[in-house]
């Protein structure tokens, strides 16, 4: 009767510890199964993102690209109307002067 009611005492113990250590494992690796999978979520989450921002970028940067381009063809197309203008209207004006100089010497 004592043997037994010692050998309970003593399993009903060891099985409390080995429950305790048991259980403490289990949770640890529910956690970190758990973490693995959030990580796992997270880690798409932000590819996404990373991945949308790029693309946000990208288009604005095409965006900023072809103004500064489309504004360097106008001053480019203003510059050649005003070479032109300057060149009949100098060319106007150079033709006003020999006329006067013939006009004169003709005098």
């Amino acid at each position: 009767v004592i043997q037994a009611r010692m050998r309970g005492f003593v399993t009903r113990k060891w099985f409390k510890i080995w429950y305790k250590i048991h259980i403490y494992y289990i949770t640890q690796w529910q956690a970190r199964i758990r973490r693995h999978l959030i990580e796992k979520k997270l880690r798409c989450e932000r590819y996404y993102e990373r991945r949308s921002a790029i693309i946000c970028q990208c288009a604005i940067r095409v965006f900023i690209a072809l103004r500064t381009a489309a504004r360097i063809r106008s001053n480019i197309f203003t510059a050649k109307i005003q070479r032109i203008w300057r060149g009949s209207k100098g060319r106007r004006v150079a033709t006003i002067k020999r006329m006067n100089e013939l006009a004169i010497r003709i005098q």
